[in-house]
């Protein structure tokens, strides 16, 4: 019978260690044979240097972390026959740790390694039960000295799974850890046949063998149910019906008129955050192509660098207020309405406090202080249409928690006081890709926030999601609904929803990742889009050269557009986007169903043409275009009436990225932009400055009125 582990110590408070014991081979029943597997591989011999036997090697391990008491080391039955290792055990977790890394199964391996030398972790995984075997995650570390050496994430599946985690250290050390993070939420993760083998640098990790993850999360399918009420939900919140009277000169109706429909801009918010350090400089080799595709692509811009250090010029001369000013007026050129990020991050370092060097008096005092200064610079004052109030209210809380959480009101409403018109915006992370116990934190938070009163406008979710933390779509939604709903309980107040920090980093050598990050671009957008309350997606760069996250930019470094860069255009320009071609009837009228957002709709009649520019908005749009052309024995048309006469034709949804503020940009590549536009066209010309007239007074109402919603 197989062996099994009986009982495993859970130490809480300090990593086990392993002595410093290795050698060129072993007697070890499942290192002799794991080591003949390497041979396949062509791997020359290396070290075994984390025991003298696989059992030397396990017994090491141990259970810590910040919520180590949520989890159970049990024992579990090894697979000897199958895989030959000896060693294993179950870490059960039973309620909701705070962080992925809240839990970990790890030791301390006391063996110096050099730097340049290829370290190679071999382990077994999986998870136990059918309910956790999809959805399992866990991710493999090397911590070397203080920096993370290496690491890998996944999904181990429900049968025993060998994983590989080959690292070349970049420094020498020591000693260093192998660390199993398991704390992504309530999960049973069994872990057994490790070993640690160290081929100096005889081998890469090129040569490496290679795990081959299942990367993957429930609703990936084509045919998953939430799809079809996804796409349901798109076509009754996210268009509305465009109509065109086309009349003579007369006012008469004119029928057989060609009447074609160019979608210009989204109402909904397609954004980006504002690569400050280039688009503010005119030295750049990339200026010119980072503004070029930020218009191509997007409708609205995060100015990122409202950040108390980056405005005084603390990150560098590239980021300081000048630069911001310098994007501040790029961005309102092109009319992109702009989203403020972020003068409040209650941490050491995003704010430049010591800590236990200042009173708790004189750091409210300079906060109010720092408010006043950048809400107030005549650059500044006014322009904003929203801002990322409080950023990482509770990732982050060192100044509040110590100065006390009074604070954030009392931020809250100096914000409304110095800028009445801007939506106010509280911003966390970890809720998306993760959301534990930081979910249940920063709801209490936020409810704190509703029961005293604050000005609060909307709820931002970061969410940057890797490989192994995607989040199934129909999680998605119950999250975003949880969040909705609680305005129900505070009445005067009308939440809506941003996703405003969006990527999808992989490891881009690996083609099933590469494939995940395509499948999941467009699943995650697809589930927001759907969401009513939801207003607006910003992502955190789109260029490989200039993002914090490389493997996550929708463009390679030579601009070549990557296969998920691909899918966000398909989704946004081309599914979710309207022209339409139609002829007028016997009233002269014509209606097609659109996408909410600018158009330009051109009537042509015996070789008249007239363009008028329009807001396609919530309930529908009607608008009239009057041709120069007089049409014999033609009846009256029943509503001649211009569009800024007629109560809500030209009415906006009070959302970031509002079309008719956002200067329409070119229509996307491969989609036809043209519109026939004839001499003659001083109707024209008034038709539009009409029709931009009305937008900005509904843009000006707006901003004063919360959004109206229908739950899903």
């Amino acid at each position: 019978m197989p062996r099994t582990i009986t009982r495993i110590a859970l130490v809480a408070s300090a990593v086990a260690t392993i002595s410093s014991a290795s050698h060129a081979g072993s007697t070890d029943p499942y290192f002799v044979s794991l080591e003949r597997d390497l041979d396949r591989h062509g791997l020359p011999p290396g070290r075994f240097v984390a025991g003298n036997s696989e059992r030397a090697t396990f017994r090491a391990f141990r259970l810590y972390g910040m919520n180590a008491s949520m989890a159970r080391v049990l024992p579990v039955e090894a697979a000897t026959s199958t895989h030959g290792f000896t060693e294993a055990a179950r870490v059960a977790i039973s309620g909701t740790p705070r962080k992925y890394w809240a839990v970990v199964f790890g030791a301390q391996v006391q063996q110096a390694v050099a730097g340049g030398d290829t370290v190679l972790v071999v382990a077994y995984l999986r998870s136990s039960g059918a309910a956790d075997a999809s959805q399992a995650k866990f991710r493999m570390t090397i911590k070397g000295g203080d920096k993370t050496q290496g690491f890998r994430g996944g999904a181990p599946g429900p049968k025993w799974k060998r994983f590989y985690l080959p690292v070349k250290f970049k420094t020498s050390v020591r000693s260093f850890k192998i660390e199993f993070f398991v704390g992504y939420k309530k999960q049973t993760v069994d872990i057994g046949g490790i070993a640690v083998i160290n081929y100096g640098k005889k081998a890469n990790p090129d040569d490496m063998p290679k795990t081959v993850f299942d990367y993957t999360y429930a609703g990936r399918e084509a045919d998953a149910p939430w799809r079809a009420k996804a796409r349901e939900r798109i076509e009754r919140i996210r268009k509305g019906d465009l109509t065109v009277h086309v009349v003579d000169a007369n006012g008469n109706a004119v029928s057989g008129a060609r009447v074609s429909m160019r979608m210009k801009r989204h109402a909904f918010g397609w954004a980006n955050t504002s690569h400050t350090d280039i688009i503010s400089r005119d030295d750049h080799p990339e200026t010119a192509r980072i503004k070029e595709k930020f218009l191509e692509n997007f409708n609205s811009i995060t100015i990122a660098t409202m950040k108390w250090p980056a405005w005084r010029g603390a990150w560098s001369k590239n980021h300081d207020a000048d630069n911001t000013l310098e994007v501040i007026e790029w961005a309102a050129a092109n009319g992109l309405p702009m989203h403020g990020h972020t003068p409040i991050w209650h941490q050491y370092g995003p704010m430049p406090f010591k800590e236990g060097r200042e009173s708790k008096e004189e750091m409210r005092r300079r906060i109010k202080q720092w408010l006043r200064e950048v809400l107030t610079h005549p650059g500044v004052r006014g322009r904003f249409e929203s801002w990322d109030a409080i950023n990482h209210p509770v990732g982050y809380s060192a100044v509040w928690e110590h100065v006390g959480q009074d604070i954030c009101l009392e931020e809250m409403k100096l914000y409304r006081e110095l800028d009445p018109k801007a939506k106010l915006v509280i911003n966390e992370g970890g809720i998306m890709p993760m959301g534990q116990a930081g979910n249940k934190k920063f709801y209490g938070f936020l409810e704190y926030m509703l029961q005293h009163g604050a000005p609060l406008d909307g709820i931002g979710f970061m969410s940057h999601f890797g490989a192994s933390t995607v989040t199934p779509p129909e999680t998605v939604l119950e999250r975003l609904d949880r969040y909705a709903s609680l305005d129900d309980r505070y009445p005067g107040y009308d939440l809506h929803l941003e996703i405003t920090e969006f990527d999808i980093s992989v490891d881009r050598s690996d083609p099933k990742q590469v494939e995940l990050q395509v499948d999941y671009m467009r699943d995650f957008l697809t589930a927001v889009f759907s969401h009513p309350d939801v207003i607006s997606v910003t992502q955190w760069g789109f260029w490989a050269g200039r993002m914090w996250k490389p493997p996550a930019a929708l463009y390679d470094e030579d601009w070549t557009l990557r296969p998920h860069g691909a899918m966000y255009r398909k989704l946004v320009f081309e599914d979710w986007w309207t022209n339409d071609d139609a002829t007028t009837d016997a009233t002269g009228a014509c209606t097609t169903r659109g996408f909410l957002g600018s158009y330009d709709v051109t009537a042509t009649y015996r070789g008249e043409t007239v363009t008028r520019t329009l807001s396609l908005a919530k309930g529908g749009t009607t608008v009239d275009v009057r041709l120069p052309v007089t049409v014999k024995g033609a009846s009256s048309a029943a509503a001649a009436v211009e569009p800024s006469e007629q109560p809500g034709t030209l009415s906006m949804p009070a959302t970031r990225g509002t079309e008719s503020t956002a200067r329409p940009a070119a229509a996307p590549a491969g989609r036809d932009s043209s519109t026939t536009r004839e001499p003659s066209t001083v109707v024209y010309a008034v038709g539009v400055a009409l029709a931009l007239a009305a937008a900005g007074v509904a843009v000006a109402l707006a901003r004063r009125a919360p959004a109206r919603r229908s739950r899903r």
